[in-house]
């Protein structure tokens, strides 16, 4: 029952598996949703773990349309992790392409994507969130790992530092009380005669 009903909510033609595998690139490799539909074999070297990002899906007016990334630093070659290299080999594998420069993921959109993520947090019980949420989820998930800053930056294509903070400290503002809970232990170690030690004015 579970099965059907799922299946009646997404009213979808793209298959699950499909979804699956974008799924999983979009939350372990923090792709915008247009990189990763603008994706083609060229774009992936399974032998040295990579997928270089340098261009951008969209539907526009009926036309499939594809454009340079958002920024320069959007283009960039990244590593994938184990989850990623195996999905994508056995999803080429039971999807080969005639064309090299065919997008991979032809079948979907991000209406469908969408729709997915919107059913199936109906069906459990849980707040919808937007696809692109899957990126801000990506960021937390390799600062939480101990990942710096830079590189997160680099991995995620942001132009900007700030970009990169902003999405992280917006979903874990706590880390910021992590931060004082440090300096405290640090001053807290210290001692000094405040008379003594006043400095000059």
């Amino acid at each position: 029952d579970t099965k059907r009903n799922r299946s009646a909510q997404i009213k979808r033609k793209t298959d699950e598996y499909t979804l699956s595998v974008a799924f999983i690139i979009l939350f372990f490799c923090g792709l915008r949703v247009g990189e990763l539909l603008a994706l083609t074999i060229n774009d992936i070297d399974l032998a040295n773990n990579t997928i270089k990002i340098s261009k951008t899906y969209k539907r526009f007016q009926g036309k499939d349309l594809i454009s340079p990334p958002k920024t320069l630093k959007s283009r960039r070659t990244i590593s994938i992790p184990t989850i990623v290299k195996n999905s994508l080999t056995d999803y080429l594998n039971k999807n080969p392409v005639q064309n090299n420069n065919d997008r991979i993921f032809q079948t979907i959109s991000y209406n469908s994507l969408q729709r997915a993520i919107h059913s199936e947090a109906k069906l459990i019980g849980i707040k919808n969130i937007r696809v692109h949420d899957l990126r801000h989820s990506c960021i937390s998930m390799l600062a939480n790992a101990g990942c710096d800053i830079n590189q997160i930056r680099e991995y995620m294509g942001h132009s900007k530092i700030s970009m990169t903070l902003d999405t992280y400290t917006h979903l874990y503002p706590d880390r910021f009380d992590e931060i004082t809970s440090k300096i405290n232990k640090i001053s807290e170690s210290l001692t000094f005669d405040s008379a003594r030690d006043k400095p000059d004015v």
